[in-house]
């Protein structure tokens, strides 16, 4: 499951994103957005869209790879964002099978738990720079490597207990596999 961050070819005349776009609604539904940089967090409309594409290898890689990949999309674009706000738009590529809406919001579900990925890095690449020879803030380093693992577990557990998708422990497990 990756985000696209930017638009694809495909073998079809029209681009990802375009292709995207031109999808049926499937849904609209609310969504929480974190907060960012100088965004408070707040709440926004979504439609949501899903479907199948085949991309083409870009020009720039090695010609021994695939000429071509086929992949599922689902599309979560926001709807009258406001003024101050950067518009919600996930365009998410996929090898899951997306047949159901439920599939589709599994998978939306899925990337928005990536903060969990994102704390747990964090707290491995703290521990790498603790052991790279320095000695004197080792306390201090424990301390911080500490803090980010309790925050780590108290957001698993929140993310597992209130997902809005009902996702249980069980459900991630498999996803893992």
């Amino acid at each position: 499951l990756v985000r696209a961050a930017q638009d694809r070819l495909l073998t079809t005349p029209l681009s990802l994103f375009a292709q995207c776009a031109a999808w049926p609604e499937v849904t609209r539904y609310e969504v929480k957005v974190p907060p960012r940089a100088r965004q408070q967090g707040r709440t926004a409309t979504v439609a949501l869209r899903f479907g199948e594409v085949v991309l083409k290898r870009p020009w720039t890689v090695a010609k021994t790879l695939p000429a071509t990949l086929t992949l599922r999309v689902v599309d979560v674009a926001e709807i009258d964002p406001p003024d101050t706000a950067q518009r919600v738009r996930w365009c998410l590529l996929t090898t899951h099978a997306v047949q159901t809406e439920a599939d589709a919001r599994r998978i939306v579900g899925w990337y928005q738990m990536r903060w969990i990925i994102d704390i747990d890095q964090t707290l491995r690449l703290s521990r790498l720079m603790g052991c790279r020879g320095r000695a004197r803030n080792t306390a201090r380093e424990e301390s911080i490597a500490r803090r980010h693992a309790r925050r780590f577990e108290i957001g698993y557990r929140r993310g597992v207990r209130c997902n809005q998708f009902s996702m249980r422990a069980v459900d991630l497990d498999r996803a893992a596999a």
